[in-house]
């Protein structure tokens, strides 16, 4: 998966949907904009694209306009 920086993502791992901010190889660096998480490493295999529902959940449209 080609991750660009500034997408919303989901880790497997964790369940956490976070954005990623570096790209590091094999894995992304991601945070949780307007959480206390730490920023944390997510190896790329084990992410996926956020659903409609997780969008949804954070208050944003869940067909990820660009607006």
């Amino acid at each position: 998966m080609n991750v660009l920086p500034g997408r919303l993502v989901k880790d497997l791992r964790t369940g956490r949907v976070g954005v990623v901010q570096l790209d590091q190889g094999k894995s992304v660096l991601m945070t949780c904009p307007g959480t206390a998480l730490p920023p944390w490493s997510c190896p790329k295999e084990l992410l996926t694209l956020a659903s409609p529902d997780d969008r949804a959940a954070l208050r944003l449209n869940p067909h990820g306009s660009r607006q």
